[in-house]
């Protein structure tokens, strides 16, 4: 061993040493690590520990979230829908009769909705633009249901 390796060995078996002499002998002030404190006695009545808490609030809540993108049953969800698209459900359908015919055996009318080129036909008993029903057609009359299922009755003057 050369004469550096010796010094560097005395030099960390020195502070090793006084390292271990600071650890037994040095013990902090009071103050700074406090009163130790007998630990408190158990109670008697221990027994709601061990009762279990209703979880049914936070199962429903669970439930309606799907945290790994699948249902219950390991199905896969839709997607979710755009802004755009959600807009465009929420917006309401904008249309119009333009025309009531009532012959002997087909009763129906022409209906034009915003952005279509064409008018529809809708015959008696099927659904409106609007998720109402066309109710009855007469030459100048026309009686559908709305959304609300509200009755309307309409006076065509064309």
């Amino acid at each position: 061993m050369s004469k550096i390796q010796r010094l560097v060995v005395l030099v960390l078996l020195f502070w090793g040493g006084v390292i271990l002499a600071a650890w037994w002998r040095l013990s902090p002030p009071q103050p700074l690590v406090g009163g130790k404190t007998p630990l408190p006695a158990l109670e008697e009545n221990i027994g709601y520990l061990l009762e279990r808490p209703d979880l049914s609030g936070a199962l429903l809540a669970l439930e309606r979230v799907p945290l790994w993108g699948v249902g219950r049953d390991g199905s896969s969800l839709p997607k979710p829908k755009s802004e755009v698209e959600l807009a465009e459900e929420t917006r309401p359908v904008v249309w119009r009769f333009v025309a009531a015919i009532a012959r002997a055996n087909e009763r129906y009318v022409l209906i034009v909705e915003e952005g279509k080129p064409a008018p529809q036909a809708v015959k008696e008993g099927e659904a409106l633009p609007n998720e109402g029903k066309l109710l009855h057609v007469d030459a100048k009359t026309v009686v559908y249901l709305d959304r609300d299922k509200k009755r309307h009755a309409e006076h065509l003057s064309f």
